[in-house]
């Protein structure tokens, strides 16, 4: 009897997180062009309202020197095309993700932007293998398999240009 009170417990106390956590961070999952999208709020109103700024900056993030640099680079590259189609051209940022100082135009060291930022667009090396946008932030996410393939950055850079084209 005492297990059986303590299971039903449980349970209810992992239940009633569970349903806590749903409500209170709502995460919505959408899949477009095969392409995964965590975001809280309609994508393409959230990547226009980002990307779509006159002062969007963009921030390369890679684990120090290796080969997935490459990658990071391609995809960045292919986003900043995408944003000059729509006569969009973003501040450009690189760091080391071990390193709070980022090199800017002429390799010149700044403090790296951050979630403060209004019009973060962050690329960096994760397990996402995604599109996440949280409030002034649209993060492309993803491993060296997803980064280096030529075909999710040019849908993830056509994505951004559609949005940001109205």
């Amino acid at each position: 009897m005492r297990n059986e009170t303590a299971i039903i417990i449980g349970i209810t106390v992992f239940l009633v997180a569970f349903l806590a956590v749903q409500h209170f961070f709502p995460r919505t999952e959408y899949v477009v062009d095969g392409i995964r999208i965590l975001s809280k709020e309609n994508p393409k109103n959230a990547i226009a309202r980002i990307a779509g700024r006159a002062d969007v900056v963009m921030k390369l993030e890679a684990p120090g020197e290796n080969s997935s640099n490459i990658c990071v680079i391609q995809m960045a590259s292919e986003i900043t095309k995408a944003l000059a189609s729509v006569n969009k051209t973003p501040a450009i940022y690189a760091n080391d993700a071990n390193s709070t100082k980022c090199l800017f135009i002429g390799n010149k060291s700044v403090d790296c932007p951050d979630g403060s930022t209004k019009g973060l667009i962050l690329v960096q090396m994760g397990s996402c293998n995604c599109i996440k946008i949280e409030g002034s932030v649209l993060e492309i996410n993803g491993d060296k398999r997803f980064m280096c393939e030529t075909e999710n950055a040019k849908k993830i850079s056509s994505m951004i240009g559609y949005a940001v084209s109205g």
